[in-house]
């Protein structure tokens, strides 16, 4: 199977839309916070030289290394395409609980944001209690962190 085909299949959208997405995000919480992995590179090279590079270094020692905030995004996107936390623990080599942790904050502080993504346009459901329903589920399936939501948007 083709790469980019595959890409698609795994994450729900094109390599292209994943990082303009990517973009959006660290644009909205800053590269300090998105930590990509260019910023990442750019902290090892300089070391001790800078405070954020001390920083790393430290983290480095104490926890391991940064998580670039690509992958963060992209751990959350399979869990949202049907992924187990499970499966995100084998292929990233991350702590299943940390996954867990990680995907939810991902969802809740980064994606969940009108300045990553804005919908001003939708049709409202044709009843109240329709709508009620749905709400209950995403919030329920999402631990609140998706409270409100009626509908995703998917192009597959």
């Amino acid at each position: 199977m083709h790469i980019f085909r595959m890409f698609y299949r795994l994450f729900r959208m094109h390599r292209a839309c994943f990082i303009h997405l990517c973009e959006k995000i660290e644009r909205s919480v800053g590269e300090k916070v998105f930590k990509s992995e260019k910023y990442i590179e750019k902290l090892a090279m300089e070391g001790h030289l800078t405070k954020e590079g001390g920083m790393m270094v430290a983290n480095l020692d104490k926890t391991g290394p940064y998580i670039p905030g690509e992958v963060k995004v992209a751990m959350t996107l399979r869990i949202l395409a049907g992924a187990s936390y499970l499966d995100m623990y084998l292929w990233f080599n991350v702590n299943p609980d940390y996954v867990r942790y990680l995907s939810r904050r991902i969802m809740k502080d980064w994606s969940c944001n009108d300045d990553v993504v804005h919908i001003n346009f939708y049709k409202l459901l044709d009843s109240t209690e329709d709508a009620n329903i749905i709400r209950n589920v995403f919030a329920k399936k999402s631990d609140g962190i998706m409270s409100g939501c009626i509908g995703v948007v998917d192009s597959q």
